[in-house]
């Protein structure tokens, strides 16, 4: 009685999406546009029934409980019935019967409890399996156009160049995430945004993924080309320049990571061949402080000689990565190859930066690099500043030194970071498993 009412209310009134069923030519037209959308494979009419699994002979087990009944077998919509039974209705609606009792439950559909034999089972009306339906091709309708509203215009061209301006500041004062992001990072985001808007006027997923394609052979640069376009893009959204579904587009087109990539660490006996092969104090004083202290290579640059707290034998970071300070024990081996390269310095006071180029400015980082580099090839060791810093991390560990200290040391905001340092080499593995005896 009371799906009967509510089919009458439903009769009476008018639907903007389906026109009003009131003859049983309706309603077959009705079920012809539910079987349309079911084959059609769209959600959400189509919910459990994998596309890939449509055609596996047990999903047309229609009669087995818990089976999704494929459109193929279907049993027309009996009309002339005026009631149906769990069986029948999960046949019309392509549905499983657990699914259909479910229904019945919550009030999905209007059904009649009744008893069958010492099971309880469920009627249920023509009119509320034809209620059911419209309801799902009225939901399916307005799904379709949230989909298909208009994107807010992008900006232009000469836009964005005002967006990455504002974008590098909103990264070094800490406005987008609550994250400071470091000045390297900074710089190769704008570098590669750069790189992008001289070929694109917007952001948009089939500009970014040409990209991408063209950086087939080179993976590091395409992670953090896509890094960049997925941030900047995160940063439009929050400004509300782009909306949030170009922002999943872009997403998607994130390039899989390398999870365990080949890191190199330098060996202790390495150690000894390179600072045998130092021809100047300074590019000892640099292999030393960095392989000793575990400083970043950028903070090693930044020091000046009023940084040294020469009585506790200790460092002082003032700026380190996200903008952090924190002071840096000095170990006797660098100490002692810092109080000779001072001597040799003059005048080593105050502001006066300790590590000087050829030119007699503040040396850059790519310039200790090179330095570095150069060192390794005269005794065939590959060495950079990031290799002494694992280097400090992996030999420290080893030595003893809780990893919670080395996470202070090192300035790494969470304990993972500097876990994933202590990679022993293949050598090393080798060595220690070649000693189990069981």
């Amino acid at each position: 009685m009371v799906a009967h009412l509510l089919w009458e209310q439903r009769v009476a009134g008018s639907n903007p999406v389906i026109p009003t069923i009131s003859s049983p030519e309706d309603a077959k037209r009705l079920y012809s546009v539910y079987l349309g959308n079911i084959n059609s494979g769209e959600s959400p009419l189509s919910e459990g029934i994998p596309n890939d699994m449509r055609s596996n002979p047990k999903y047309r087990k229609t009669t087995a409980r818990g089976s999704h009944p494929l459109p193929s077998g279907h049993t027309p919509l009996p009309l002339d019935k005026p009631t149906l039974s769990v069986q029948e209705a999960a046949l019309v609606l392509h549905k499983s019967m657990d699914t259909i009792t479910r229904y019945c439950k919550k009030g999905i559909l209007f059904a009649q409890e009744v008893s069958y034999g010492s099971k309880k089972t469920y009627v249920i009306p023509r009119q509320s399996i034809l209620i059911y339906m419209q309801d799902q091709i009225q939901k399916q309708e307005l799904e379709k156009r949230q989909r298909l509203q208009v994107v807010p215009q992008q900006p232009k061209t000469e836009e964005h160049g005002g967006y990455l301006n504002r974008f590098r500041k909103a990264l070094e004062s800490g406005l987008l995430e609550n994250k400071v992001y470091s000045q390297r990072t900074v710089d190769d985001y704008i570098y590669y945004l750069e790189q992008y808007f001289a070929k694109y006027e917007v952001i948009f997923p089939d500009h970014l993924e040409t990209e991408l394609i063209a950086m087939a052979h080179t993976k590091a640069k395409k992670v953090h080309y896509y890094k960049a376009v997925a941030c900047f893009t995160r940063y439009l959204v929050q400004k509300k320049v782009v909306s949030e579904e170009l922002l999943k587009e872009i997403k998607k087109l994130r390039p899989p990571e390398n999870k365990n990539p080949k890191r190199h660490v330098v060996r202790l006996n390495e150690m000894v061949l390179l600072e045998s092969a130092c021809q100047t104090k300074l590019e000892l004083l640099i292999l030393r402080l960095l392989a000793y202290t575990g400083i970043r290579v950028s903070e090693a640059c930044n020091l000046n000689w009023e940084d040294i707290d020469w009585e506790g034998a200790r460092l002082v970071i003032w700026k380190g990565k996200g903008d952090k300070s924190r002071n840096v024990s000095i170990p006797t081996k660098a100490m002692e190859v810092l109080y000779s390269y001072r001597e040799s310095v003059k005048p080593a006071i105050g502001e006066m930066p300790i590590f000087l180029n050829r030119d007699g400015n503040r040396m850059t980082p790519r310039g200790m690099h090179d330095r570095l580099d150069a060192l390794g090839k005269r005794v065939g060791i590959k060495t950079h500043p990031h290799a002494l810093r694992r280097a400090f991390v992996t030999i420290s560990a080893h030595h003893g030194i809780p990893v919670v200290a080395l996470q202070h040391q090192c300035g790494h905001v969470h304990l993972s970071t500097t876990t994933k340092y202590l990679r022993s080499t293949e050598d090393e593995v080798l060595e220690i498993t070649r000693s189990i005896n069981w």
